[in-house]
């Protein structure tokens, strides 16, 4: 079964750190920036077997230098192309691995083995700085479902959309404009969900799909500054918005491997791309924690 994993974005930067090393040359700065930068949002596949809660897995042993090391898989072709059908690819983060690694005392990590044989040493896993894991205060109370939607019916975001229209450049100003947010995201369902009071509670739902835009070369997430934004330019279909976990929703929109956001799209189209993100993104956090129950609820248009 396929995963829909793809990292085409990290896979872009890899084969030009590449190009430098088959060369015998020291990968720029910058280069090595993004690089780092992908990785942290890279969904690799490792080919395992589950039994029971045990996850079954082998390492690529190297005749030449006994070094052992753990195969890993940029997408499902890479995957299919090289693996036994008897393993399952099992996506996970490059903490995950980084922690595998160290675990089982392997040598690194080889990236896609057969076709680009990218491989990343044990030391330089352990000294890349992916920046802190972003937590929410659990000990702040968090607003009541009644009081998320009263904020998505009223959430007009003036100071953010006065910015947008600027037309401004200062990229530190429209971080701190979207820390101070409260942005709308919509969801859509395959039926009309009915609710006398508005309110949804997600875990209910059994088919929903957050809305993005774009298409098969580029897709983005999509943020609204008012529930008259996606009434605008909603089109045919039964949606519902959600209060925004802006950590969250970024933090979807880089693992998904999407070129960036777009807020108010139809409207004021304005672009945040994934490489503003992952600039923006490195240990900062932007939710408020009183909204840390966002994601649980939508809500009625």
């Amino acid at each position: 079964m396929q995963t829909g994993v793809t990292n085409n974005h990290f896979k872009m930067i890899i084969n030009e750190v590449q190009g430098y090393m088959d060369k015998d040359e020291d990968v720029p700065q910058e280069l090595f920036i993004d690089f780092v930068g992908e990785l942290k949002y890279t969904n690799l596949l490792l080919p395992a077997i589950m039994e029971g809660d045990d996850l079954i897995f082998e390492n690529l042993v190297s005749d030449e230098d006994e070094s052992a090391v753990l195969g890993l898989y940029s997408d499902d072709i890479e995957f299919e192309s090289q693996v036994d059908p008897e393993y399952e690819a099992i996506p996970n983060e490059i903490e995950y691995y980084v922690e595998l690694v160290n675990d089982q005392d392997l040598d690194g990590i080889l990236i896609d083995q057969g076709s680009l044989d990218f491989f990343i040493g044990k030391d330089l896993l352990n000294n890349m700085p992916f920046g802190p894991e972003i937590e929410i205060d659990d000990d702040v109370e968090g607003y009541t479902p009644q009081e998320l939607y009263d904020i998505a019916k009223n959430a007009s975001n003036d100071s953010l959309v006065e910015f947008i229209k600027s037309g401004s450049t200062k990229f530190e100003d429209l971080m701190l404009e979207l820390k101070e947010s409260s942005l709308l995201n919509v969801v859509a369902c395959d039926e009309e969900i009915e609710s006398e009071s508005g309110i949804i509670p997600i875990d209910e739902i059994e088919d929903y799909e957050l809305c993005t835009t774009g298409d098969d070369a580029d897709e983005y997430g999509i943020l609204f500054t008012d529930i008259s934004a996606i009434n605008d330019t909603k089109g045919e279909g039964n949606f519902y918005c959600q209060m925004t976990l802006l950590d969250d929703f970024i933090d979807f929109v880089l693992r998904s491997d999407m070129a960036g956001i777009i807020i108010n799209p139809g409207i004021d189209d304005y672009l945040i791309s994934r490489e503003y993100l992952i600039e923006a993104f490195g240990g900062l956090t932007y939710s408020n924690p009183k909204f840390k129950y966002a994601p649980d609820y939508m809500f009625v248009l």
